[in-house]
């Protein structure tokens, strides 16, 4: 199961989204589960006893969490959750849920959900994902990063179009510049 958290679409990383991604993705590869199916028989009652009451509760967070945790005891080996650039979830309470739910996720003693989390080196991620508690840090360090960014912008120099018309000298000039300043990011 895969969540990538783009920058530009800040208001779309709720947990609640994240959440529900995660579990279509297990649904549409493995069939509904049965406390997915429970889950829904719940909120469809709760839906007929609101009469056409546009205000229809919905699942909260901690039973879908629940759910999955559930479902992710039943894999053989876990499942896989990858949670691809974390430190690009706003700051303040979106960023702390997420926090919150990584703490239950691994405090969870049956839970075998295997989690990999890739993220700029942050304070608050540090101190969350301290080896201590079972997390392994692989930092790729500032000179792989950087040598990545040369090789995406060598390629993108060399094969678009709309850079065809440039000197070599050009073109180094510009891969230069963009690698010296990209303080480790790239989009």
């Amino acid at each position: 199961m895969f969540f990538y958290f783009a920058f530009n679409k800040s208001d779309d990383q709720t947990l609640e989204s994240f959440l529900i991604s995660i579990l279509y993705q297990f649904c549409a590869s493995q069939g509904i589960p049965e406390p997915l199916r429970l889950l829904y028989l719940k909120y469809s009652k709760l839906k007929k006893m609101s009469h056409g009451n546009s205000t229809v509760p919905r699942p909260i967070n901690s039973e879908i969490l629940k759910v999955l945790l559930n479902i992710s005891q039943s894999l053989p080996n876990g499942g896989f959750l990858v949670m691809d650039a974390l430190d690009e979830i706003p700051h303040g309470l979106q960023r702390e849920d997420f926090l919150h739910f990584l703490r239950r996720v691994t405090g969870n003693k049956g839970s075998k959900l295997n989690i990999l989390v890739t993220s700029q080196s942050e304070p608050d991620f540090t101190n969350q994902f301290r080896w201590d508690l079972g997390w392994k840090i692989l930092g790729l360090g500032r000179t792989r990063v950087d040598e990545d960014i040369a090789l995406f912008v060598q390629d993108e120099l060399s094969t678009a179009a709309k850079f065809s018309r440039l000197s070599v000298s050009d073109r180094k000039r510009i891969e230069t510049y963009l690698v010296q300043n990209a303080n480790g990011v790239y989009v």
